[in-house]
């Protein structure tokens, strides 16, 4: 019997990376194949893609721009052993590696957000591996690109590496996995790209970096050989650890770029938003420790009769694998629940507070009992590097979890609502038979003849069309929601639109997504998160009028309860944190003023974030 192209196509692409950066990725056990959902790849011109990323390998460090051949990975020749051996002087295997882990994180937030990510208007996002020579890779929202630099390493301090040898940023797992990240939240957060206050720049960095460290921490053969290195023991392990370890290095600090572990500092002590960021980070992997450390303790009783203490030399293989499952199940549980935390995070103005009680919510919807004590660890964490929730008075669970708004408050609201619901499944199944947009209209990257290593980073402009998640592409019901959403906030009133963070103008940005959870009995559920911001003005101690996005985001249930509502601050009470965003942004690392920096104090600046800073 015939059968169909569909019944032969793959379900899956496995394609090999560097499970960590190249110069501790000599040996095969140092590298990985991941596992990503088989799409069509075409190639153009001298880029590949597919329907969310596209690899477009140009070089603008010279004079004039230099096009690589694309690699195809539809190749029989390459898919049968897996995509191109990991090589670092091989062109097409640096465009293989940035594919792979950008789709490897999109797929990440895709199942623990339950959707397909897409970005804005669903264009691609696009992938330099070779953009610049610099010692850099970075995000830029203009262009909707990550570029990625290459440099030499230092001659006097190279590290691991050889004294001036070519570094490559995408060839480490961590850098692209970061700025990727870096995309994705844009695309969830927009108005993340405004930093109302000091957490919000500390937040995107901390955020990438926990993406970057928990992802590859679910690479079953790396663990398993790392933790046989270190006795089963997660902190004597650099590798899993370090972050971007041959990037740092080859600038001649003689040290990874960054760390998950960082057991001192306390977010009373630090203000440089990198810094902050790590403080975040090492709550969370604290938090993953402990839980870590408590599901495999009776593994190590058993394996050492009772007593704890192993015994000189290599561990029981059988004990590895078994401490390496519980390794890569833990990890991904983290993963996961940072994610799904932002279906209950504000549009905008966002805190390590609000970050953590959306982390407890999301978790405590999937997993109320909680017996792994994984949720109760991240708290711990954070409460001993002072990450508070203020508002929720207590670091208890019940105290973190949000608040849902009084029934009777919005009960007059619920059968709108449920039509939203009812709309937004729509949607889900009219996207799932649409196609993705093709980019053939749009101008090419590097058409302007701007150069990637000159281009100067700007923030992101504000949705002002209420577009939002909805942006441009609409399907049909996505038209009749976002109008009657509109239709809806145009009949509230003063207090209930003061409820909203909004006042009597125009919205600004309306955002809307289905969301899907599972109740403690197992019963799937359906409903809609919605973002509503405006921008409001705000005028600072310096007498310059600045404007500031506030508003809200209701998670509505199936039934048209309004289950959460996670507002911005009222903008009468942010005023000193935006002096002191302001103040920290025009400062260098030693606190003295910059003047002439040419630049919006307020904007998330992706530009800086891999760049050398004085300590």
């Amino acid at each position: 019997m015939r059968r169909s192209p569909e019944q032969t196509r793959p379900e899956y692409r496995h394609l090999r990376i560097f499970a960590i950066d190249p110069m501790v990725a000599r040996g095969g056990e140092h590298r990985a194949t991941v596992q990503l959902r088989f799409e069509e790849l075409e190639r153009r011109d001298a880029s590949f893609f597919g329907r969310r990323i596209e690899v477009a390998d140009v070089d603008t460090s010279g004079q004039e721009a230099v096009w690589l051949e694309p690699v195809d990975l539809d190749s029989a020749h390459i898919a049968m052993q897996h995509g191109l051996e990991p090589s670092e002087s091989d062109p097409q295997f640096h465009q293989q590696m940035v594919y792979a882990v950008a789709m490897r994180t999109l797929e990440q937030f895709d199942r623990a957000l339950g959707r397909m990510i897409y970005f804005k208007s669903r264009r691609r996002l696009r992938l330099v591996p070779h953009a610049f020579r610099g010692a850099n890779a970075f995000y830029h929202p203009k262009l909707r690109a990550v570029l990625f630099g290459y440099f030499r390493a230092s001659d006097e301090s190279p590290g691991e590496n050889l004294p001036g040898q070519t570094i490559f940023t995408c060839l480490s797992h961590d850098i692209v996995a970061h700025e990727v990240t870096h995309a994705i939240v844009d695309r969830l957060r927009p108005h993340f790209n405004i930093a109302t206050n000091p957490h919000v720049r500390a937040f995107h960095e901390a955020f990438a970096d926990i993406v970057a460290v928990f992802q590859r921490l679910t690479f079953r053969d790396l663990v398993q050989q790392a933790l046989q290195e270190a006795r089963g023991k997660l902190a004597n392990s650099a590798r899993l650890t370090e972050i971007a370890a041959q990037f740092g290095q080859g600038l001649g600090s003689g040290a990874a770029l960054r760390t998950a572990l960082c057991s001192t500092k306390r977010i009373q002590d630090v203000e440089e938003e990198h810094d902050l960021g790590e403080v975040l980070l090492a709550a969370i992997f604290d938090g993953f420790q402990t839980t870590f450390d408590r599901r495999s303790a009776d593994l190590i009783r058993i394996a050492t009769g009772g007593s704890g203490i192993l015994p000189e030399g290599a561990l029981h293989p059988d004990l590895v694998a078994r401490l390496t499952a519980e390794c890569v199940r833990t990890a991904q549980g983290v993963l996961t629940m940072c994610i799904r935390a932002f279906d209950y995070l504000p549009p905008a103005d966002v805190d390590f507070g609000a970050f953590l009680r959306a982390l407890v919510t999301a978790d405590w919807e999937l997993n109320p009992l909680d017996e792994s004590g994984l949720r109760a660890a991240i708290i711990e964490g954070c409460r001993r590097r002072g990450i508070f929730a203020m508002d929720a008075g207590s670091l208890a669970v019940s105290a973190l979890l949000l608040d849902s708004p009084p029934r009777e408050a919005w009960s007059d609201h619920e059968p709108e609502f449920q039509k939203w619901v009812d709309l937004a499944v729509q949607i889900g199944a009219q996207q799932q038979r649409s196609d993705t947009r093709e980019d053939d209209d749009e101008a090419d990257l590097f058409a302007s003849g701007e150069r990637a290593s000159d281009s100067k980073q700007q923030a992101p402009e504000v949705v002002s069309s209420g577009s939002g998640d909805s942006a441009d592409r609409d399907v049909p019901a996505q038209k009749q929601l976002r109008a009657a959403i509109l239709a809806w906030f145009a009949g509230l009133d003063a207090e209930k639109r003061a409820e909203l963070r909004l006042s009597a103008g125009d919205l600004g940005t309306v955002g809307f997504h289905g969301s899907h959870r599972v109740t403690a009995d197992g019963t799937l559920r359906f409903g809609l998160v919605v973002q509503l911001v405006q921008m409001t003005p705000v005028t600072l101690a310096s007498g310059e009028a600045m404007s500031f996005p506030t508003g809200a985001t209701l998670v509505i249930g199936v039934n048209g309860k309004l289950r959460f509502l996670i507002r911005t601050k009222a903008p009468n009470t942010r005023k000193a944190d935006l002096e002191r965003a302001a103040a920290l942004a025009t400062t260098n690392a030693l606190g003295w003023r910059l003047h002439g920096a040419g630049r919006d104090p307020f904007a998330v600046d992706y530009r800086g974030m891999h760049e050398g800073r004085p300590r």
